[in-house]
């Protein structure tokens, strides 16, 4: 404290001196004084009141600061909120909570898929409704239930498919194609709505592209259960979907019923 305040003086002497001021300080030798005291044979009174003259010589010449704790509370949740300042490692462990938060079922793990994943859905590039088109794609299809396909209608909403989406990058045999694979006019729309796209791969796989990477639909994106958002509860929108189907009243309630609100 001694060293710094005689600096802050010098500095101030010095300036006096550079612009030709009188010389007025009243402190420089008592702290030098102060400095070369030898304290080591003071009682406890005479040190207190050597403390108590350096306090009053040198107050104010040390910016307090403010004392920082850091902890990890609420660190998880910061990192879901910040994929892009998380570490490599770090995120991987978020990510895996995360797929299984959203009840996906891995074949074939691929920890880069994962991660990719994860962050498209952190992001809301991947949404809550799109997870909810193609959770009830998959549970429709494992209990072969088919959409309704009349060929005037198939024609129609697929010219209204390219019309509403320009992006829409599936021919009408690939549209065929999906609703002969329990997808309907619905969930392709949906998926297009939120800017991603569908393709069907020669060998028959249907793959979800997001900006970030492409997803096989029933290997890297699949699930457990029918997904809803629990901040929404839409289940308008899981009706929607359902009357494009063949469907019977308790089947639809069967379904209804195995949702998993997220």
């Amino acid at each position: 404290m001694i060293i710094n305040k005689i600096s802050e003086v010098s500095s101030l002497i010095a300036n006096q001196l550079y612009y030709k001021l009188p010389y007025k300080c009243g402190i420089d030798l008592h702290l030098i004084l102060l400095q070369q005291a030898t304290i080591e044979c003071y009682t406890s009174k005479e040190l207190q009141k050597y403390k108590d003259i350096v306090q009053s010589l040198t107050y104010g010449c040390t910016i307090s600061t403010s004392t920082i704790t850091i902890d990890n509370t609420n660190r998880e949740q910061w990192d879901l909120n910040n994929p892009g300042c998380t570490s490599r490692k770090q995120w991987e462990k978020i990510a895996y909570k995360i797929c299984n938060q959203y009840r996906l079922e891995f074949i074939v793990e691929d920890i880069n898929k994962v991660c990719d994943i994860a962050f498209d859905i952190t992001r809301n590039i991947i949404d809550c409704e799109v997870l909810t088109s193609i959770s009830i794609q998959q549970k429709l299809c494992s209990l072969d239930i088919t959409v309704n396909k009349e060929a005037a209608r198939c024609s129609a909403e697929y010219k209204l498919l390219i019309e509403k989406y320009p992006n829409c990058n599936i021919s009408k045999k690939e549209y065929i194609y999906l609703l002969d694979n329990s997808y309907s006019f619905e969930i392709i729309s949906s998926i297009y709505d939120k800017s991603l796209q569908l393709e069907v791969d020669p060998y028959g796989n249907t793959h979800l592209i997001s900006p970030l990477s492409k997803y096989q639909i029933d290997k890297d994106l699949k699930f457990k259960e029918v997904i809803v958002n629990s901040n929404t509860k839409d289940l308008v929108f899981t009706n929607k979907i359902l009357e494009d189907y063949n469907i019977t009243n308790i089947k639809k309630q069967q379904i209804l019923n195995e949702i998993n609100f997220i």
